[in-house]
């Protein structure tokens, strides 16, 4: 049986979002989910970027492992403008104040972190027939839950709205409209080895009293979801 499963993935998502439903970066909630983690499965060994023995040999976000299974995590934080103070304890607050991103590079970015997950596991296949992983998205902009309306966007083929199906083997390119500056890092198609399933949670909402705006009368973009894919074992 792998690490974890997706309900008990799902289990401390859910746990982390009481205590901190929203992040100052990727990093903080690489950190916090980690940590949270660790404290509901005391015996798994938690590393953080920790480099994999692939191709280029990249750093896996958060790698998990326990009597030779492994289990790899894949971290994607992208969130909308948002600029308000939550509050932490009885009378304190904290300060966050977030920035817009490319949506286009999270979509295209956050489909290549799957191929990433689906090599990995299948290199870990003959010392770990269970190793599993699993790429998390965490964003307050809608845009990402929210199908495109556009279908000539250039970066139509990598949309990730809720309840859409990719089929292992599609290949997703970008758009006609793309621009060299587009694609630039990102020029090659996205092929999934695995058919998938989006299905967006909700992980928490920023309003009174948890929170309140540092401008204007109203929170703007403060509801969090998470997009949660689970990559099989490869045997």
């Amino acid at each position: 049986m792998s690490l974890l499963q997706t309900a008990d993935v799902e289990r401390i998502l859910a746990e982390l979002s009481r205590k901190r439903p929203v992040f100052h970066s990727e990093g903080d909630f690489q950190f916090a989910l980690a940590f949270k983690m660790q404290q509901k499965r005391p015996h798994l060994r938690l590393r953080l970027e920790t480099p994999v023995i692939s191709k280029g040999r990249p750093r896996v976000d958060i790698l998990a492992s326990c009597e030779g299974c492994v289990l790899f995590l894949e971290l994607k934080y992208l969130p909308r403008s948002l600029h308000a103070q939550v509050q932490i304890a009885e009378g304190e607050h904290e300060t966050y104040d977030l920035c817009d991103q490319a949506r286009e590079w999270g979509r295209y970015d956050f489909l290549k972190d799957i191929t990433r997950i689906e090599t990995w596991v299948a290199e870990c296949t003959q010392h770990c027939p269970e190793a599993v992983g699993y790429a998390i998205l965490l964003t307050n902009d809608q845009n990402y839950w929210n199908k495109l309306n556009d279908e000539n966007a250039k970066d139509y083929a990598f949309q990730l709205h809720d309840n859409r199906t990719i089929a292992g083997g599609e290949v997703l390119t970008w758009g006609e409209r793309a621009t060299a500056s587009d694609v630039k890092g990102r020029k090659h198609p996205i092929v999934l080895r695995w058919g998938y399933r989006f299905q967006w949670r909700d992980y928490s909402e920023l309003a009174p009293p948890l929170a309140k705006p540092l401008r204007g009368s109203r929170i703007d973009h403060g509801k969090f979801r998470y997009l949660l894919v689970r990559v099989p074992p490869s045997g």
